[in-house]
């Protein structure tokens, strides 16, 4: 079997970047309890009487943990490879072409972004003003770029601070570095007899950079799975769903409602979710859907395309129904449903254009160093 390709951590990762999908949609249109980045709300009083006046559907406005539950899998899957077979060659190359796996699709990104920026084809700001969603007035709002603020973005900047010229790239930052940070600790802590201490020195020392630190849970998950694995424990528990809804509650509970020390749910609900698909059978079922599954092989450019479409199609699609007289929940169902197909669209082209250039590159690199 290849390791890298477990199919529930695949259907796992197509949940999750259907889940961020889904979330996006959520913000743009329908963001009612959203108490995040640029929300209405601004004071914490005032952001928890408005989460729990949507509430349990602020859960879904508010739903960043399925990027984390993202972020964990990128320190799973190499560490899982590591502890079963004890062989680091391969996280040597990963390391060596991570930057060329990444760079087709955010050139691809950006490069699709401009063409919409530059021809008027973004509607978010309209969207936002019409419905008072800061939000959306605040993607791309006031930030003009050239060409050459592309390839900036495309090669170097995306990598280092993020992207202005596709702001989903804001995250780009954490994967990359996140993913040298896995390498890292897989190399040179991997081996050690006493790794739990390993761990609890790097989860402190995370606790200051918390963004970081669900790639820390995705080892430590790697690593007690891979443990139960080599001695034969009995895989089905019925503690799975327990932990299911322990991570679920975990990684969604509104930061706003915590105390300010407490900064590292998402890491913690991370590893419960993990934890809890590979103990329950069930999960691993659903996960198996080939809907997941087809998702899940193409997850960066699901990330990449949705808002291509989210913020130019059906941006543009909703202030036409609206225009054309239909209610506000006409419009939303309307716009919902044809975003289907423009999506799956953009997708299968990143699939079948930017992805085999990326493994064409990748495969480049290895053969020259």
């Amino acid at each position: 079997m290849n390791i890298l390709s477990i199919k529930w951590i695949n259907g796992l990762k197509g949940a999750m970047a259907l889940w961020i999908v889904i979330f996006h949609y959520l913000l743009a249109f329908a963001c009612f309890g959203y108490i995040g980045w640029n929300a209405v709300p601004t004071t914490a009083e005032a952001k928890v009487a408005y989460y729990w006046q949507y509430f349990p559907y602020s859960i879904l406005t508010n739903g960043s943990f399925p990027l984390f539950i993202f972020f964990a899998i990128i320190g799973f899957l190499p560490a899982y490879k590591f502890f079963i077979t004890g062989k680091s060659k391969f996280i040597k190359e990963q390391a060596l072409v991570r930057y060329f796996r990444f760079l087709p699709y955010v050139l691809g990104g950006c490069f699709l972004s401009y063409v919409l920026m530059t021809g008027g084809y973004y509607y978010n700001e309209k969207v936002g003003a019409l419905l008072g969603n800061t939000w959306d007035t605040a993607i791309f709002a006031g930030v003009p770029f050239g060409f050459m603020d592309v390839l900036y973005d495309a090669f170097v900047g995306a990598f280092l601070n993020g992207s202005n010229v596709l702001t989903v790239f804001w995250c780009m930052k954490l994967i990359f570095f996140g993913s040298y940070l896995v390498y890292g600790i897989i190399l040179c802590f991997g081996e050690a007899r006493k790794r739990k201490c390993i761990y609890a020195i790097l989860a402190i020392a995370l606790y200051f950079v918390p963004l970081y630190a669900s790639f820390l849970a995705g080892i430590v998950a790697a690593d007690v799975i891979a443990s139960s694995e080599k001695a034969s424990s009995q895989k089905e528990n019925s503690s799975g769903i327990l932990y299911l809804l322990l991570g679920f509650v975990i990684g969604n509970f509104p930061e706003v409602l915590l105390p300010s020390w407490i900064n590292i749910p998402y890491a913690v609900g991370s590893y419960f979710f993990i934890i809890a698909c590979y103990q329950n059978s069930c999960v691993q079922k659903l996960l198996n859907a080939n809907l997941l599954q087809w998702l899940g092989d193409r997850t960066f450019s699901v990330i990449v395309a949705h808002p291509l479409i989210m913020f130019s199609f059906s941006a543009w699609q909703f202030l036409y129904l609206h225009r054309a007289g239909y209610g506000y929940e006409a419009s939303l169902t309307i716009t919902y449903a044809s975003a289907i197909l423009p999506n799956i669209i953009l997708i299968y082209t990143f699939d079948k254009i930017v992805a085999p250039v990326s493994k064409m590159l990748s495969a480049k690199i290895k053969t020259l160093l």
